[in-house]
């Protein structure tokens, strides 16, 4: 009856010794998570800031590319005559 009692005893503090470490685990765990969630979130703000310097540039572009290849490209007429056109 003592042995029984002895070894039930030892298992509840081996069991409760297992729990302290599964919850010292746990709280290291969390902790890292905590600052790998930080870390996506700077890098999705990251990424909309670039996105948005992107757009900037793209709608600039957009504007500005065509105007420039008007302004240095040389002039060419065409001229079509009536009998072209019929053809």
């Amino acid at each position: 009856m003592l042995l029984c009692w002895i070894q039930k005893l030892i298992l509840w503090q081996v069991g409760y010794n297992l729990n302290i470490v599964n919850q010292r685990e746990a709280v290291t765990v969390s902790k890292e998570l905590t600052k790998v969630t930080i870390a996506v979130k700077e890098m999705a703000q990251d990424t909309v800031d670039d996105s948005a310097t992107a757009f900037a540039i793209t709608i600039v572009s957009a504007f500005y590319l065509p105007a420039s290849f008007v302004g240095v490209c040389p002039k060419i007429s065409v001229q079509v005559s009536a009998s072209d056109m019929l053809r």
